[in-house]
């Protein structure tokens, strides 16, 4: 009993680890240049967005970005 306790303690341990360094199972990279967004615009929780240069959304554009979507920047 004890034992199964132990195990499981240490996959939530693991799972929060992982999690703290930024593993996880994004499967999509979709790199956005030096660009303007037109039209309404969705990014999903599914892609990991690189910025690569000044993006812009346009005057009365929208870009939604879903709840646990990654955006990174390139230096």
């Amino acid at each position: 009993m004890k034992l199964n306790n132990l195990n499981k303690r240490l996959s939530a341990f693991a799972v929060a680890f992982m999690v703290a360094l930024g593993v996880h199972a994004q499967s999509n990279l979709v790199t956005v240049t030096d660009d303007s967004i037109d039209g309404d615009v969705v990014w999903t929780a599914d892609n990991e967005y690189i910025l690569d240069g000044f993006v812009f959304v346009e005057d009365g554009e929208t870009l939604t970005i879903e709840a646990g979507t990654v955006v990174r920047g390139k230096p």
